[in-house]
């Protein structure tokens, strides 16, 4: 899903990224007879994110973290996805890191959340500007930045897996190449370790 927000030129200055970096669309021709104030930049942000009942955007699109915006709380969280079993709190200390040093959220406001491996924070109140809309850039540009790390480790394992799945002439025989024999290899499935004798 994807969302869509008009982001104003405070929001923009509020990023402390420039406009470039950020793929700000250019505004569309119009008709001479039609005159068109605008201000601001449109920009469409493509995230995996979902809205749920009360109000609150997660986003899936980190390939080990889900980020749970909370609006009515002015709250980010960040906890591990479901069944990844690996430590998750580099990356969500990585991404607190980038929202702080930009001056997203309050200074000294992380900490772990109430979701066992969960780490949350608040984001300031501003009367001049959106600041969830700041919040939402700041994470697309945090995302592409991540994804880019996590990319040779994503082609290393379909690398391996593709080598299981079709392995090369060097590293794969034919049916009945290796002849049988009784015993194979130099592990003996009989052999039981020393101190699991006396455990039972």
């Amino acid at each position: 899903m994807a969302i869509e927000i008009v982001v104003g030129d405070k929001e923009i200055e509020a990023t402390k990224l420039p406009p470039d970096s950020l793929g700000l669309s250019p505004i569309p021709e119009t008709p001479e007879n039609i005159k068109i104030i605008l201000k601001g930049f449109f920009f469409t942000i493509k995230l995996n994110a979902r809205k749920t009942m009360d109000g609150n955007i997660i986003i899936y699109d980190h390939p080990t973290i889900d980020i749970v915006i909370v609006p009515s709380k002015n709250k980010i969280i960040s906890m591990p996805k479901k069944n990844y079993y690996h430590d998750t709190f580099s990356a969500q200390k990585r991404y607190s890191d980038f929202l702080e040093n930009r001056g997203a959220i309050v200074l000294g406001s992380t900490r772990g959340g109430i979701v066992y491996n969960s780490l949350e924070s608040y984001y300031p109140v501003n009367a001049d500007l959106d600041v969830l809309q700041v919040i939402l850039l700041l994470t697309k540009k945090f995302l592409e930045q991540e994804l880019e790390q996590y990319r040779p480790e994503e082609e290393y394992q379909e690398e391996v897996e593709e080598m299981y799945v079709n392995p090369d002439d060097a590293d794969s025989t034919e049916y009945g190449e290796v002849p049988q024999a009784r015993k194979k290899g130099s592990i003996d499935p009989n052999y039981k370790p020393y101190n699991l004798l006396y455990r039972f």
